[in-house]
């Protein structure tokens, strides 16, 4: 199995990841590891219709996520996991599950959170989660379309300070 691409986006399968992300790198699986939406089911028939056709769709708490990496049904898949929100990715860390690279795409404004940048705001716990990710040296970019414009996540949040936002 070759984790193709972690990216937060907190709208998970949806156009821009089915049709944008997954094509360009050529997945054959999406993971969702979310507790929320594996719970839901209208959620996991409106993300299981809106994957493409010929990929596979997997939404799964996050317990049930590291499980499925880490095992056998998909090393021979190119898998694009999709998370909601920091927490998620944190979460399959703890779990075991290494992650070398992750986009951050798509965390959007709402009561109690700050902007970040355009595509990314942030509340004080997705903040301390990103923070996290990036002590361990985990390389983050922000990037909202596949092949758009990209920033290096880890300087901006290294230069901002939350309280300051």
């Amino acid at each position: 199995m070759a984790i193709s691409l972690v990216r937060i986006d907190d709208r998970l399968i949806h156009g821009q990841v089915a049709m944008g992300w997954t094509k360009m790198l050529n997945a054959s699986v999406i993971v969702v590891p979310d507790d929320e939406a594996a719970a839901d089911p209208i959620q996991k028939t409106a993300m299981k219709a809106a994957t493409p056709i010929g990929v596979r769709s997997a939404i799964v708490g996050i317990a049930d996520a590291v499980d499925l990496l880490k095992g056998p049904k998909l090393k021979n898949d190119r898998v694009f996991v999709v998370a909601r929100n920091p927490a998620a990715v944190v979460g399959l860390i703890k779990a075991g599950l290494e992650i070398k690279k992750i986009i951050v795409g798509n965390m959007r404004m709402s009561d109690g959170k700050k902007r970040i940048t355009k595509e990314v705001a942030a509340s004080q716990e997705d903040w301390n989660f990103l923070k996290e990710i990036d002590a361990k040296g985990i390389e983050m970019t922000a990037q909202w379309l596949p092949g758009g414009d990209s920033k290096n996540f880890n300087e901006i949040l290294n230069k901002q300070d939350f309280n300051a936002l």
